[in-house]
């Protein structure tokens, strides 16, 4: 039988070891991106590069980047009925260094998870029409999603 002193650290010792435990966990824990539950990840930002050919007009240029932006308001949720990017901006290359590799204009479109980008990007009737209708114009795309803070 311990004395009831020692009994008392026992248990406070057992129980601050579980409160830094907990609190700990979240920076040691990794979980693979593929493992991640899509609630979890909370925003999606997904970047969308193109190199336009060479031989395209600048006045379809213009048209496919306008219509690019215009998919935040056009693109409508298959339940709500409603617009679900939350935002969508873009515009042509500037960039001083000369590491484009050819690329000629980004677009940054956040979504609020990844089931939405999910939609979007293998369902959505309006993107998938306007995917099709830039095929003649694009000579590379580069896509890269992520969510912020997860490495």
């Amino acid at each position: 039988m311990l004395p009831r002193g020692l009994k008392s650290i026992i248990l406070l010792v057992v129980l601050l070891l579980i409160s830094l435990g907990v609190y700990l966990s979240p920076l040691r824990v990794h979980v693979p991106y593929d493992l991640l539950p899509s609630v979890a990840m909370g925003p999606i930002t997904h970047l969308v590069l193109f190199q336009f050919k060479e031989d395209a007009s600048s006045s379809a240029v213009r048209d496919a980047t306008a219509r690019m932006l215009q998919l935040k308001d056009n693109c409508v949720h298959p339940t709500s009925g409603t617009p679900y990017i939350v935002s969508a901006k873009g515009g042509k290359d500037n960039s001083p260094e000369g590491l484009q590799g050819g690329i000629t204009h980004a677009f940054v479109v956040e979504f609020s998870s990844a089931s939405d980008r999910d939609y979007y990007v293998k369902e959505d009737p309006v993107h998938m029409a306007f995917v099709k209708s830039i095929e003649g114009l694009v000579t590379k795309a580069v896509v890269v999603d992520f969510a912020d803070g997860i490495y």
